[in-house]
């Protein structure tokens, strides 16, 4: 077959480190082995799953400061107030971090350390027994989850053809957000009325599931290689995602 032929070409060719004398972007490159096929389409899934939980944790305490009071005595409007100044200042923070070490180290350890960060902060909001450690949690949670939404942005449009990546960012991942903050209302009627704790978790325990996910499947990108001068990487996974969109060529 053809395309068979062309995708071990394009193998032999990333081993070899060489392009074969022939001049392609990586947008054309996306193109040629299947721009929005079974390989993006997992992507958009594994890592819209993010922007889910970025969503559940963003707009928790909506859902769960009341039960917070109740259980704790601390959760005032006040202090509410403050908690997500804290959470959404440590965003935008940690957007100056999380851009640079995407390009510096990659998208996909970058992605993976900010679900750690993210079960981490959660984990610690969970179990927290005073107001300052709640706080610190929160912090931790919304420093992960501005690396979460950012990175996974930048690698999704990375391997998506240009003519799907307008519907895929600025759709499907919303999505995924919106899906994250509807599913706050089930969870809170599945808690008890001081059950915070439990609500806080379930997105906890979803990024802590997520991770070994992400490290099975989650592939790094090819321009971010084609970037750092690392053409035969940036070949293996164009050729990784060609033989992802047509397994029976390689049975």
């Amino acid at each position: 077959d053809e395309m068979g032929k062309e995708m071990k070409d394009l193998r032999e060719d990333a081993e070899d480190d060489d392009w074969g004398g022939e001049v392609m972007t990586v947008d054309q490159a996306l193109e040629h082995v299947g721009g929005f096929g079974t390989f993006q389409r997992w992507q958009t899934f594994s890592l819209g799953m993010c922007w889910l939980i970025c969503g559940m944790l963003a707009l928790g305490p909506v859902s769960w400061n009341m039960k917070l009071m109740k259980d704790t005595g601390w959760g005032s409007c006040q202090e509410e107030q403050l908690s997500n100044t804290i959470y959404f200042g440590a965003q935008f923070v940690a957007n100056a971090f999380w851009g640079p070490s995407a390009d510096r180290l990659g998208r996909r350890k970058n992605i993976l350390g900010a679900v750690i960060l993210t079960a981490l902060g959660g984990a610690i909001t969970a179990m927290a027994r005073n107001f300052t450690v709640y706080n610190i949690g929160r912090s931790i949670c919304g420093f992960g989850t501005a690396g979460m939404s950012l990175v996974t942005t930048v690698l999704l449009s990375e391997v998506v053809e240009a003519e799907s990546r307008s519907i895929v960012i600025c759709f499907y991942l919303q999505v995924f957000y919106a899906l994250g903050m509807c599913l706050l209302i089930p969870s809170s009627f599945l808690f008890g009325e001081t059950d915070w704790r439990s609500e806080v978790g379930f997105p906890t325990l979803l990024a802590l599931t997520w991770i070994p996910l992400l490290l099975a499947f989650c592939r790094e990108s090819p321009r971010f290689f084609a970037a750092k001068g690392e053409l035969g990487n940036a070949l293996a996974e164009i050729a990784y995602i060609g033989e992802s969109q047509q397994p029976f060529l390689y049975q």
